[in-house]
């Protein structure tokens, strides 16, 4: 028994693994620094700018927006304060 251990553990001292052997990383390393992505994904990244909404006029968005806001949370704390029961005082 002791005849056939000993011999496998020495190979597994000097055993490489193929994969190790066969990934090239440098050859992927300058794949990856070489790459461009195909021109599809480009032109949707350009109609994702043109389309921001970040780019129209802050100021003149932001005052209807507020006034919408603050005539929603005038709305729902009226809502909230009528249908809300007080428990400690009935």
């Amino acid at each position: 028994m002791g005849t056939t251990i000993i011999p496998l553990i020495i190979l597994s001292f000097f055993y490489v693994s193929p994969l190790s052997v066969s990934a090239d990383y440098l050859k992927m390393d300058q794949a990856l620094e070489t790459y461009t992505p195909p021109q599809y994904y480009m032109d949707s990244l350009e109609q994702v700018q043109e389309n921001n909404p970040a780019s129209l006029n802050p100021e003149a968005v932001s005052d209807d927006v507020v006034s919408r806001i603050k005539n929603l949370k005038q709305r729902y704390k009226k809502e909230i304060d009528l249908n809300q029961p007080i428990p400690f005082l009935s």
